[in-house]
């Protein structure tokens, strides 16, 4: 049913399966309903409410049958499924039917009430958070994150003080989200014990009465003419990385991440797993700008020979735009190029650079990002592989010819702007068995220079501006392998 299902146009299937839906088929119900969740279907809300009655009968049969342990745990999942499902395909009117099941199956009830956009079930969410086990307070709170109502803030900060070690991030991640605000944190805690204390400690004065407090640099330091080290406290995090909402169906409630900007996914960068696969896809251009440059930034970036504290005074409107975190800033070069073919990209010819046993380890499996971009024109190194891209945060067909005309002409001139790059270290050992490293650049500013200096064949002036708190390195030293690859010490 399901493969006809994928066969089939959209309206016949649905059609087909919602006849389909009859209680002599309710084994297969949970598999069913889950394949219309996948493909985005719409489904009746009274449909919706008896197959997940049918699955709650079901479950509730089990023991008194005495079926055996194997067809019980069957009816146990099918129920979870089902309750995802509703979820993912019901109306916010199925949350009372929905949240009857917190006790039974906290993890899924909450979920699928996050779906829902239930936020008059904020206070029960919040309420069941002593009751249930570490794994459904994580989707507890990650339901809270997905309502995105701030009111739930006061009860996640009262709890963080007594919340058990292993879902204190978890906390920490729902917070940063519902105030928009997260405090500056050690970057190297030594235990997860030390790691909880740091993320308490940080909340501890934290008032959501007070106004939000002003973004400021601290803790300036340089070293050498092209490396500036600050921090960023109460930083804006217009343009951040973080983890996408839970994926339906996945046992995994942080898996994927995403480039946001102005709270919306540019860049699908799929998962920390350090031996996955790299890849980014473009989710959609940002409502606004990556970076707003006037005035003194401007002029800070028509020629950036050094990075200097005074530059670093000057780009300040700019650099508390940033998110809260260690940052590094350091002025490169790049010989770049304009890529609109898969397969003159970084992205799809790493391949020939991949030495494995396993046919399926040397395969790219996303070879394109959806989206014209730079990249360097050769790898930074090869030892291990090290591929540079620029990503844009606007599509380079829209660019003005006439602003890439006057830059051009100006670099002919021998003028070097500079641009500037929200940029870090990916470092993969794909399935254990290839070392491949990409020096990601998102362009904040730059997008007409850069197709100007392309154009030429000069090398670009750059500053990147990496989080040290989302750059791949050894622990300890996280900038290392960065700087490296930027042929830096």
């Amino acid at each position: 049913m399901i493969a006809l299902l994928q066969r089939l146009p959209g309206d016949a299937a649905e059609q087909l399966l919602v006849e389909w839906f009859d209680d002599s088929f309710r084994d297969h119900h949970a598999a069913v309903l889950r394949a219309l969740a996948e493909r985005g279907s719409k489904v009746p809300g009274a449909l919706l409410e008896r197959v997940l009655a049918s699955a709650t009968d079901m479950l509730a049969v089990s023991p008194r049958r005495k079926v055996s342990q194997r067809a019980a745990e069957q009816a146990r999942r099918d129920f979870e499924v089902v309750l995802e499902a509703v979820g993912c395909l019901g109306d916010p009117r199925l949350a009372p039917v929905v949240a009857r099941h917190l006790d039974a199956s906290p993890y899924a009830a909450a979920l699928a009430l996050g779906r829902l956009g239930a936020r008059d079930h904020v206070a029960t969410l919040l309420a069941r958070l002593p009751d249930v086990p570490v794994k459904a307070q994580c989707a507890i709170v990650a339901a809270l994150e997905l309502l995105g109502d701030p009111a739930a803030a006061p009860g996640l900060l009262e709890w963080l003080r007594t919340a058990p070690d292993e879902v204190v991030y978890e906390f920490h991640h729902g917070l940063g989200l519902l105030v928009g605000w997260e405090p500056l944190l050690p970057l190297y805690p030594e235990s997860l014990a030390q790691a909880s204390a740091n993320i308490r400690g940080g909340w501890a004065d934290f008032e959501l009465t007070r106004p939000r407090p002003a973004p400021r640099l601290e803790q300036v330091t340089t070293s050498g003419p092209h490396q500036l080290r600050f921090n960023v406290v109460n930083g804006l995090g217009v343009a951040r990385v973080r983890f996408d909402p839970p994926a339906p169906f996945s046992s995994w409630l942080r898996w994927d991440v995403a480039l946001t900007i102005a709270g919306r996914p540019v860049y699908q960068l799929g998962s920390y797993c350090d031996t996955c696969e790299a890849h980014m896809r473009l989710a959609g251009w940002p409502p606004e700008r990556a970076a707003v440059v006037a005035g003194a930034v401007r002029d800070a970036l028509a020629a950036v020979p050094v990075l200097s504290l005074d530059w670093l005074t000057a780009m300040s409107p700019l650099l508390t735009t940033l998110r809260t975190g260690h940052w590094l800033a350091v002025r490169g070069e790049f010989d770049v190029e304009r890529v609109t073919a898969p397969e003159r990209s970084w992205w799809s010819r790493r391949e020939s650079y991949r030495s494995a046993e396993d046919p399926d380890t040397v395969e790219v499996g996303w070879p394109w990002p959806d989206t014209e971009h730079f990249q360097v024109r050769e790898p930074l190194s090869t030892e291990p592989p090290t591929f540079g891209v620029l990503m844009p945060t606007q599509p380079l067909a829209a660019l003005d010819e006439a602003t890439v005309a006057a830059y051009e002409q100006a670099i002919r001139a021998g003028a070097r702007p500079a641009c500037l790059l929200l940029a870090w270290l990916d470092r993969r050992t794909l399935r254990g068995e290839c070392d491949e490293q990409l020096l990601i650049a998102v362009v904040l500013d730059g997008h007409h220079k850069l197709a100007a200096y392309a154009r030429c064949g000069v090398p670009a002036p750059a500053v990147l501006l990496c989080r040290l708190e989302d750059t791949w390195g050894p622990p300890g030293e996280r900038e290392r392998w960065l700087l490296r690859a930027l042929g830096s010490r």
